[in-house]
């Protein structure tokens, strides 16, 4: 049995003043034990009261998580570390290098670091590698470091095209969220549910950023515990391998469909026979690009659905139409070009929209040109929303990608359409159209001043606001009590 030094933390003579009838003697296991309760700020203050509480606090501080964003933070944790590298990498449990500035002078010590942490952690149960692994040239090494972690349960990782199938085939942990980002994934898709098999009793959350394929998983495996997944860049076609293979989903994020136009409708019509058979009953939260969300024809009484209308022309209107007719969210999110705004009073169908509480817009002026003027604009927002006999929450956001590389004549279109628009009387107006608006968000967010070769710069200011609406009427409210409102509601 070890021995337990008892100590006590010394007195000072300005303690004794304050409390002159009884100075109080700690020993340092009770207040060793007391630091284990502590949150992260108030433990970093009890260890600066002097040395041993500073010994002893280092195992419960090393129990939050540690990430690392900066070159201060790089070097800053590398020195703590140095001081006893082995028995405080070892206490690591949460570990996170989100490092994107790959020309830093510190791209040599994050290095160091990051093999560091592999090697000496056995314990760690989350590990984040993002913005950094593609400066690390050959990611073999920390691939197969991290495939010797047994206690890992959260993995957010960046990796090669060349390593990522190894890094799911050897992975042998029982990871409960997997989040895997290819670059560069190009050529020839992959098949990745085998390699996840694995995994079937402890996933609950998997994002793949991977030019994949989906098939059925060998002997029907069934993830029982999968409540979110999300594809980006996968080849996602057939609804019916995932319905078999994650029944209990409640969270679905799809990207890109890769079909040919001729092939859009069929394999729609094959998901919708599927779901005749076999449907997601607790799905709740579903979002993706509208061509992957109208090719999968998921039927489900979702709370949540944010839709991306990217590369969608006036076209794509009849098949947002049916996306939503299918899931009839009460949240939705749409974020969509400038070239649709003519679109919007058509956008959502009567049927959907009678149950919607939720609205956010979030538009792009990247498409701007003379003839979309302010009016024409807003007109095409007050069209939308006349019809919401039932809409209580509203964001309304308005803004310009960056314009360092537009022309002069590109960006006076811009500004000319933002100083058209007063963002007070915009309220009011919104209220008039919408009686049960209780909460209402506007961002008129020009972005970036124009700066141009032997010219003046050009910009214009960003108007934001949040008002409570009450009987018709708004009243200013607080910006950041409006985001966690809209937050909290889903928007």
């Amino acid at each position: 049995m070890a021995l337990r030094v008892r100590r006590s933390v010394p007195i000072t003579p300005s303690l004794k003043r304050r409390c002159p009838r009884r100075a109080v003697v700690m020993n340092l296991d009770a207040l060793s034990t007391i630091q284990s309760f502590l949150d992260r700020q108030t433990l970093l203050a009890c260890m600066l009261a002097c040395r041993d509480l500073y010994l002893s606090g280092v195992r419960f501080l090393l129990r939050f998580d540690t990430s690392l964003t900066t070159d201060a933070h790089v070097e800053s944790f590398a020195a703590f570390v140095a001081r006893d590298r082995r028995t405080r990498l070892h206490l690591l449990r949460h570990f996170s290098l989100d490092f994107r500035d790959k020309t830093s002078a510190s791209v040599p010590l994050a290095k160091e670091l990051l093999l560091d942490v592999l090697k000496y952690s056995p314990l760690l149960e989350r590990l984040v590698i993002e913005g950094f692994t593609s400066s690390l040239g050959d990611d073999t090494t920390v691939v197969r470091l991290i495939t010797h972690l047994r206690h890992l349960k959260e993995l957010h990782i960046l990796v090669s095209r060349d390593t990522a199938p190894a890094l799911l085939s050897d992975l042998s942990a029982p990871v409960a969220k997997l989040d895997i980002h290819v670059l560069d994934d190009l050529g020839e898709p992959w098949e990745a549910m085998p390699m996840v098999t694995r995994f079937t009793r402890s996933l609950e959350e998997l994002c793949l950023s991977a030019l994949v394929t989906l098939t059925s998983l060998p002997n029907r495996a069934v993830f029982p515990r999968m409540h979110r997944l999300s594809l980006n860049g996968a080849y996602f076609r057939h609804v019916s391998p995932l319905l078999y293979a994650f029944p209990n989903l409640n969270e679905l994020y799809v990207a890109y469909a890769h079909l040919h136009s001729h092939e859009i409708e069929e394999t729609r019509a094959t998901n919708i026979a599927a779901q005749a058979v076999r449907r997601w009953e607790k799905l709740d939260d579903l979002s993706g690009v509208l061509r992957a969300l109208y090719v999968a024809a998921i039927e489900a009484d979702v709370h949540k659905m944010s839709i991306q209308l990217v590369d969608c022309l006036e076209t794509d209107i009849a098949r947002l139409h049916a996306v939503l007719d299918t899931t009839c969210p009460r949240v939705l999110n749409l974020d969509f070009l400038l070239r649709l705004v003519r679109e919007l009073p058509h956008m959502v169908p009567i049927d959907a929209g009678k149950n919607l509480k939720a609205l956010r817009l979030c538009i792009s002026m990247a498409a701007c040109t003379p003839d979309m003027c302010a009016e024409s604009i807003l007109d095409g927002i007050y069209g939308l929303l006349a019809p919401f006999s039932s809409l209580t929450h509203l964001t309304v956001r308005l803004f310009c990608p960056d314009w360092s590389t537009d022309s002069r004549e590109a960006y006076r279109d811009r500004v000319a359409a933002f100083r058209g628009m007063e963002i007070n009387s915009i309220a009011e107006r919104i209220v008039e159209e919408v009686p049960s608006l209780k909460h209402l968000m506007l961002d008129i967010c020009p972005g970036a001043t124009l700066v141009q070769e032997n010219g003046p710069q050009l910009s214009s200011g960003r108007a934001a606001e949040y008002w409570e609406c009450r009987d018709e009427h708004v009243a200013l409210g607080e910006w950041a009590a409006g985001e966690r409102i809209m937050a909290d509601i889903g928007l």
